[in-house]
């Protein structure tokens, strides 16, 4: 329900471009003070962890679905793909509404893959790692110490693709 609202409010406000220019006036001087800050090994590293999220997340997509396939938790698999179909959709619908291009006061130094907003890579990542942690992992400590990694990681790939100004910090 979130989400949206969210994609309401942008749908809304963001094609008249006020929305937009104001974010870009405030989000400008963030995204060029990491820029200011980038050094070789994490531009590295950045880039690497970059190019490791779609594959990692197609990985443990396929082999997520393997396991409640042998293991027969069909609610759950039936859950996980259309989670993961609504995510998808969603994020392509905000793009065309909102299409907000990539920060234009940095130069970006990772790969371009569409509009910035809202970042699909990382709301599938996002999913991903909720979808994995209630499908299969059972409630109790586990399932709490998996929240808090998968936090760790999100909030890591959103750093990394801020750092190499491929998406806004909005």
């Amino acid at each position: 329900m979130v989400a949206g609202v969210a994609v309401l409010f942008c749908a809304l406000l963001v094609p008249s471009g006020g929305l937009t220019l104001r974010l870009d006036e405030i989000e400008g001087p963030v995204l060029s003070g990491l820029a200011a800050v980038r050094v070789d090994p994490l531009t590295t590293f950045f880039r690497g962890l970059d190019a490791a999220i779609r594959p990692v997340v197609l990985a443990v997509w396929w082999g997520s679905i393997l396991v409640m396939l042998i293991w027969r938790r069909w609610r759950h698999l039936f859950v996980w793909i259309g989670t993961l179909w609504l995510v998808s959709n969603l994020t392509d619908v905000a793009n065309q509404v909102i299409q907000r291009p990539r920060p234009l006061t940095v130069e970006m130094v990772g790969s371009w893959q569409g509009f910035a907003m809202p970042s699909r890579p990382v709301a599938v990542l996002a999913a991903t790692a909720v979808n994995v942690l209630y499908a299969l992992v059972p409630a109790g400590r586990a399932r709490d110490r998996g929240k808090l990694i998968a936090a760790g990681l999100v909030g890591l790939v959103c750093a990394g693709r801020l750092y190499l100004a491929i998406d806004h910090p909005t």
